[in-house]
């Protein structure tokens, strides 16, 4: 039996967008469009994810015009409660 993802942002049920894109990581959409993400239980993320010490929205594309460039705080890995910046996921969508 598959296990519920609830939504991170709402707390509603959410479902799981196909996507070979995110290396190690699933991601999921709630029935209001907010978008969370889990790690794959068998794979290592290798990307980088940074955010400003000031944030709580990590960005994992360098093309985003959000990128942090200073100040900012660097991980591999990225708890599955973490939000993704909504640009990087659009950007990685296309």
């Amino acid at each position: 039996m598959e296990s519920l993802i609830m939504c991170a942002h709402c707390r509603l049920q959410a479902v799981e967008v196909p996507s070979n894109k995110f290396r190690g990581l699933r991601l999921f959409r709630c029935p209001v469009g907010h978008l969370s993400v889990t790690k794959r239980p068998t794979r290592l993320v290798t990307s980088e994810f940074r955010r400003t010490s000031r944030a709580e929205v990590w960005h994992f594309l360098e093309a985003c015009s959000q990128w942090p460039s200073g100040n900012f705080v660097s991980l591999q890995r990225l708890a599955s409660e973490a939000t993704l910046c909504e640009e990087c996921l659009a950007k990685a969508d296309n």
